[in-house]
């Protein structure tokens, strides 16, 4: 466990905080051999972000030089730690979505920690669902004047506050928003759609880092029948 110094006053990098543990990876991908372990909390400074990953280093690093980093993390477990968002005002079930905090690896429920947007090449677009354990979520779309698609997991024991509404800047998706009901532990999460556009989407899970990836894609061979 990496311990956490004083933020330095430098400029360069970022001090972000670990949402939940983290796998450190020799290189920027899923499969890379891992080299180290961050636990929820934990600061560290972040830089040289690329793919969807971050280099990471200590507090204390002095040099800008990723040859000295720790290694990489998936950039969906790392939040900037002068950020702390907090639940707009809305329904009391949408204020209820920050409840009693769930341990790493407990039998009481899936921990949501994070949902991040990011533009892939080819584009796809990406939404990256940052959860405590591997949960497969029920897909479902709706197709009319308003398109979505909709994921919803179950056994859900508590939501990082902050993600009810999420605006974006895809072509496709326009905006992501989630809501929880503390009465049924469920969580849904909705992808809001450009109603011009025909799409493909495609899931998998990065079992290793805990993080479910909606991609979506514009479906080419639809839009030119």
């Amino acid at each position: 466990m990496f311990s956490p110094g004083p933020a330095l006053s430098r400029d360069w990098g970022k001090v972000m905080t670990v949402t939940g543990s983290a796998n450190i990876r020799a290189d920027r991908h899923s499969t890379a051999k891992i080299t180290g372990k961050l636990e929820a909390g934990e600061k560290v400074k972040a830089d040289f972000p690329r793919g969807g990953w971050y280099a990471v280093f200590r507090l204390d690093e002095k040099d800008r030089n990723e040859k000295k980093a720790l290694g990489y993390v998936i950039a969906q477990l790392l939040t900037n730690s002068d950020r702390h968002p907090q639940p707009p005002a809305g329904r009391p079930e949408e204020k209820a979505q920050a409840v009693a905090v769930v341990p790493d690896g407990s039998d009481e429920g899936t921990i949501l920690r994070n949902i991040t947007f990011k533009l892939s090449p080819g584009g796809h677009e990406k939404v990256y669902i940052a959860l405590n354990c591997q949960v497969t979520p029920k897909l479902s779309s709706i197709q009319d004047a308003s398109p979505r698609v909709i994921a919803d997991f179950k056994n859900v024991a508590s939501v990082r506050p902050g993600l009810q509404n999420i605006p974006v800047d895809g072509s496709m998706i326009k905006r992501i928003r989630s809501f929880f009901d503390p009465a049924t532990h469920i969580l849904r999460v909705v992808l809001d759609l450009d109603a011009t556009k025909n799409y493909m989407v495609d899931q998998a899970f990065y079992e290793a880092e805990k993080v479910f990836v909606l991609d979506l894609s514009e479906d080419v061979q639809t839009k030119n029948r």
